[in-house]
C-alpha cells in the first residue's frame, strides 16, 4: 500500500504530538519550525543586520525584487533580471527561466504526484497554532517583523 494523504496525516500526527495528545516540543519536525529559539542562538553570534529574512509571500508575489534585495544585501553584483522570472499560470506562480544553456531553468510542482499533501484534523492544527503562536510572536519581536502565520 502506497502513501496516501490520510496515512501521511497519521505518521505526522504520531510524529508532533506525544501518547497524552500534546504537541512534543522535543520532536524534530516541531523543534525545527520553533524559529524564534533558533534565531535567539543565531542572535547571540551574530548582529541582527547581517540577517536577510524573507517572506514567502514576497518571494512568491515578486521573486525579482527579492532576489535582487538578497544581492544587495550580499552585496554581490546583480546577475538576475526581472525577465527571468516567468508568472505560469498552470502552476499559478512565478518561474525562473534563463536562455543562458549553463543555468538550468526550473519550476518543480509545489507538491509532487508522489508526494501527498497530508490530511491533519482541525484539532491537531488548533494545537499546533497554540503551540507555535507564543514561539512566532517572538520571532516577530526579534525580527522586527509581522508575518501573517504567526496569529492564526
Amino acid at each position: 500500500m502506497g502513501c496516501t494523504s490520510k496515512s501521511e496525516g497519521v505518521a505526522f500526527v504520531q510524529a508532533v504530538l506525544t501518547k497524552t495528545g500534546s504537541v512534543d516540543a522535543k520532536n524534530v519536525i516541531v523543534d525545527t519550525s520553533n524559529y524564534a529559539r533558533h534565531f535567539e542562538k543565531w542572535l547571540k553570534v551574530f548582529s541582527r543586520d547581517q540577517f536577510l529574512i524573507v517572506k514567502e509571500e514576497e518571494i512568491s508575489r515578486t521573486p525579482f525584487k527579492v532576489i535582487r534585495e538578497a544581492e544587495e544585501f550580499l552585496d554581490v553584483p546583480g546577475f538576475f533580471r526581472e525577465d527571468m522570472f516567468v508568472f505560469e499560470n498552470d502552476k499559478k506562480r512565478y518561474c525562473f527561466k534563463s536562455t543562458r544553456r549553463e543555468i538550468n531553468s526550473s519550476c518543480p510542482l509545489m507538491y509532487p504526484p508522489s508526494v501527498p499533501k497530508p490530511e491533519i484534523s482541525e484539532e491537531v492544527v488548533h494545537k499546533l497554532r497554540d503551540f507555535y503562536r507564543p514561539h512566532n510572536r517572538r520571532f516577530e519581536e526579534l525580527t522586527g517583523m509581522n508575518f501573517s502565520w504567526s496569529n492564526l
